[in-house]
């Protein structure tokens, strides 16, 4: 069973770091993402920070085909310079039949924008396993 949990897009309450001057988002893994802290990374007028991640098995894994995603096996492809989605992948993204991993992914930008327009989130659950499920939490 899979369930995707991906918390996307929290916008801070605070402000001053319009400013800012931080690099250029690149592709990367989410651990490098992660170790970029409060610092962030730009892409056209917001900053992306403050990355998270967490992956949270039920229990041990009992099928041999499930694949525990971490940081550092997820590439990260940033946001376009019109301020599009940041998007994850992983191969590890895998679960087998009888288990089930919740990861949580999470991200600040600066400025918050008023409205997210056309704001979308998702996860594909691509699983060759029918008890395969995803359930996303905004």
């Amino acid at each position: 069973m899979i369930i995707g949990l991906l918390c996307l897009c929290a916008p801070t309450a605070f402000a001053g770091r319009i400013d800012s001057v931080a690099p250029l988002c690149a592709g990367g893994s989410l651990a490098s993402y992660v170790s970029m802290g409060s610092a962030g990374c730009s892409a056209g007028d917001l900053t992306y920070f403050n990355f998270f991640f967490l992956a949270l098995p039920d229990h041990d894994p009992v099928s041999p085909d499930t694949l525990i995603a971490s940081a550092a096996n997820i590439t990260v492809t940033p946001p376009n310079l019109s301020g599009g989605g940041v998007n994850f992948y992983s191969p590890n993204f895998v679960v087998g039949a009888g288990d089930e991993i919740s990861y949580l992914i999470s991200y600040s930008i600066d400025p918050p924008p008023d409205i997210l327009p056309g704001f979308d989130l998702e996860m594909d659950a691509n699983s060759p396993y029918t008890q395969a499920r995803r359930r996303l939490m905004p």
